[in-house]
């Protein structure tokens, strides 16, 4: 409070009051904004991840779907006729090489683009999905059991990390 010469009080702020409030102000702001900026990065990598999910689970229900899948079946005359569906087939009849393509993890909506062009906000967020198939088959009552685990997993980069998604699944023959 400030007193003028004749002792009575003027009601008003100093500059350093003035000074203090805005700076107070300021660093609220600050804070409120970027607090604002990472919640919206945590709500973009999370729909990524869905994304990624989605990818893999498409993958996943393709492998648990897939028929016929009998690797013992044997034709009329009795030799080998393997029914085995492609998304099936073992890593080492690939050469080694699980498959691999590329897939779309998100689209997203970019509100700064031009929105005269309907294609200019479209942002894409790409990834590699990996399926890769090994022989984990087992001998039950002197007869082998034969069976597959897939493990499908989908890459992606976003904001300038690395990300992955991974789940794994188990097919036997004759289901």
């Amino acid at each position: 409070m400030v007193f003028h010469k004749n002792g009575k009080s003027a009601c008003g702020l100093t500059i350093v009051e003035a000074v203090v409030a805005i700076t107070l102000l300021g660093i609220g702001i600050t804070t409120a904004i970027t607090a604002m900026t990472r919640f919206n990065v945590f709500a973009s990598s999370s729909r990524n991840m869905t994304g990624a999910y989605t990818s893999v689970m498409t993958q996943i229900d393709a492998i648990e779907s897939a028929a016929p899948f009998d690797p013992l079946h044997l034709a009329e005359d009795g030799s080998s006729d393997p029914q085995i569906p492609a998304v099936l087939v073992l890593d080492s009849d690939r050469g080694g090489n699980p498959l691999s393509e590329s897939v779309r993890v998100y689209l997203y909506k970019d509100p700064k683009k031009d929105p005269s062009d309907p294609t200019s906000d479209i942002v894409v967020v790409n990834g590699t999905r990996t399926t890769s198939v090994v022989d984990v088959s087992t001998v039950f009552n002197s007869t082998t059991v034969p069976i597959r685990r897939a493990t499908v997993t989908v890459s992606y980069n976003y904001l300038g990390k690395s990300y992955s998604y991974s789940m794994s699944t188990v097919r036997t023959g004759g289901q």
